[in-house]
């Protein structure tokens, strides 16, 4: 993955979560002494998220998310 072969921290595209709802996963390669050794990868409900960012007395607010 481009996160291993960069060594730098990426977030993914929008990706479909197992719980149903839709999320981007944020991953950090781990390196001991130049030796890939795995990833924290973290998970983000994209509803959740959104909601949490963007309070509700916002309500005419539109965006778009874009992975390129």
């Amino acid at each position: 993955n481009k996160a291993k072969q960069t060594r730098q921290s990426q977030a993914t595209g929008v990706v479909d979560l197992l719980q149903g709802s839709t999320g981007l996963l944020y991953v950090m390669p781990l390196y001991i002494k130049d030796r890939y050794d795995g990833a924290i990868v973290a998970v983000f409900n994209l509803e959740k998220l959104l909601r949490y960012l963007i309070p509700d007395h916002y309500e005419n607010i539109y965006f778009t998310i874009s992975d390129n």
